[in-house]
């Protein structure tokens, strides 16, 4: 590491880890991620946390915040974080978009609900996976309640 480079790290909760190893599919993500930026820098810390032919991944934070994904279309430091795409018009004539939250970025959203459809798939998994001891919640085989 440079002396002129900013000395913060941050580590990534499960969620964002979860988001950017399905991201790299058979790509070893780091937990931990050192600020890339020159040291006194103003604003958020960023640190490039993978990076594809056509994208790079930047993990950015500050003392206040958790840390954040930001997707840019070109591998290098983002300038701002890049602008949310529209998707693609629905399918059926009858289906509407649901209202999106202007608090948030979509992104941001999107990340969360993949997340959050991982952590069911993994529940899903475990609650149909014979081969798991049941637990203090359940009867198992031999026991005498």
């Amino acid at each position: 590491m440079s002396d002129d480079r900013c000395f913060a790290t941050v580590m990534l909760d499960e969620e964002l880890w979860r988001s950017l190893a399905a991201i790299g599919g058979d790509h070893q993500v780091a937990w931990v991620h050192g600020c890339t930026l020159e040291r006194g820098h103003r604003g958020d810390h960023r640190a490039l946390a993978y990076r594809t032919d056509i994208q790079g991944y930047w993990v950015q934070w500050d003392e206040s915040r958790k840390p954040r994904l930001a997707a840019v279309g070109e591998a290098n430091q983002p300038r701002q974080p890049a602008p949310p795409r529209q998707p693609a018009p629905p399918s059926t004539a009858h289906a509407s978009p649901a209202p999106v939250s202007q608090s948030a970025p979509r992104g941001d959203a999107l990340w969360a609900i993949a997340a959050a459809l991982e952590r069911l798939a993994d529940v899903i998994a475990a609650a149909f996976d014979s081969t798991e001891g049941r637990g203090r919640h359940g009867r198992g085989p031999g026991s005498d309640r």
